[in-house]
C-alpha cells in the first residue's frame, strides 16, 4: 500500500549513551523527490511526504518511525499504516523517511511514532485534508473520448 526511502546524513555531535530525538520535521515533497518546506498540513495528493527525525546523538542506533491513522474515516483509530527502520552508522544523526500511498492518503488525523532502540523518546501528530483536486480512493483518471464522426463534404451538381 505504501512505498517508502530511508537515508542518513552526518552531522558532527558528541556522543552520548541514550541516544534520544531532538526534532521531527514533516515536510512536503519539493517536486523532485527532496523533502521542501517543514509544513503540518498535507493534502491527499501530497506524495511521499518527508520525515526528517534529527537526534542528539551520533552513536549507532536503531531508528523506527512508525505511521498512526489517529481519527481517519474507515480505519480504526491507532491502526499501523507504515512501519520502517534504519541503523545508523555511529557517523550521522540525522535519518529521512518518505512515504506514499498508491494512490491518494486518505483525509484525516496521523501520528509518526518514533522509537530510538526500541524506546519512543518522540511522536508528531499531522493532518491531511481533502485536496480539491482528487477523491479519496480513486485515481486520476480521463476517459477516452470517441472521436466525431467525420462528415463527408457535399458535391455540387
Amino acid at each position: 500500500f505504501f512505498g517508502f526511502g530511508v537515508f542518513g546524513q552526518t552531522t558532527e555531535i558528541n556522543e552520548k549513551t541514550t541516544v534520544n530525538v531532538e526534532n521531527i520535521a514533516l515536510m512536503r515533497d519539493d517536486g523532485e523527490g527532496n523533502p521542501g518546506a517543514e509544513i503540518e498540513i498535507f493534502k491527499t495528493t501530497d506524495f511521499p511526504i518527508h520525515c526528517q527525525i534529527t537526534l542528539d546523538s551520533v552513536k549507532s542506533s536503531t531508528v523506527k518511525k512508525i505511521l498512526v491513522a489517529v481519527a481517519v474515516s474507515g480505519l480504526k483509530a491507532e491502526t499501523k499504516i507504515m512501519t520502517v527502520s534504519y541503523k545508523t552508522n555511529g557517523e550521522q544523526n540525522i535519518v529521512n523517511f518518505r512515504g506514499s500511498p498508491q494512490n491518494v492518503w486518505l483525509a484525516g488525523k496521523y501520528r509518526v511514532d518514533i522509537f530510538v532502540d526500541n524506546r519512543l523518546p518522540g511522536n508528531k501528530e499531522f493532518t491531511i485534508e481533502k485536496s480539491a483536486s482528487s477523491s479519496a480512493g480513486q485515481t486520476n483518471f480521463t476517459p477516452k473520448l470517441k472521436p466525431k464522426p467525420k462528415t463527408k463534404p457535399k458535391r455540387k451538381n
